[in-house]
């Protein structure tokens, strides 16, 4: 399958968004249903274990899970970098997606989910259900492993952190 990535542009003649095709590159795998398989692709194309800055991708895909591109949302520094919702929607709009799947990569190797990841999670989960494209997963890559949202059933998790610096987790 023919994998692409997009960046979105302003068109100037009509002062609108649209789509551009950044690169496009063949690939072995045509269904990304599987945790697995979305690792594997952004370990062996896009480098996400091996990155020192932190990125974030956004994988648009049909109601099969196949893949309709790739869209590179942020590119941070060390240790953060900014996710909008409303910049993650405007590419899946645009792409006609029927669901997404946010992926980012932590430098420090360890693909533990932080504070942040759980909250932008939640209000990525939150808009996609508003606009009945839901976040199919929410995967954190580190050195040697990942953690993805779906799988171990975090999708839906809230953490609520106390200024004492407790936290509580419900579901």
């Amino acid at each position: 399958m023919d994998i692409k990535t997009y960046d979105l542009i302003i068109d100037v003649e009509t002062k609108h968004t649209a789509l551009q095709v950044k690169d496009s590159f063949a690939y072995a795998v045509d269904s990304f249903r599987e945790p697995k398989a979305i690792y594997a692709l952004m370990t062996e194309v896009f480098h996400m274990n091996t990155k020192a800055d932190e990125y974030v991708y956004m994988g648009a895909f049909n109601n099969r899970m196949k893949l309709l591109g790739m869209f590179e949302i942020s590119h941070g520094l060390g240790d953060s970098s900014l996710i909008d919702a409303r910049g993650v929607y405007m590419r899946a709009l645009q792409i006609g997606a029927s669901n997404i799947v946010v992926i980012h990569n932590h430098p420090s190797g360890i693909p533990l989910p932080s504070r942040d990841d759980f909250r932008v999670c939640r209000r990525i989960r939150e808009a996609g259900e508003l606009l009945g494209i839901p976040l199919y997963d929410f995967i954190v890559i580190g050195c040697d492993d990942f953690v993805s949202f779906q799988e171990k059933d975090l999708m839906k998790l809230q953490i609520v952190y106390m200024c004492t610096g407790e936290f509580y987790v419900y579901h």
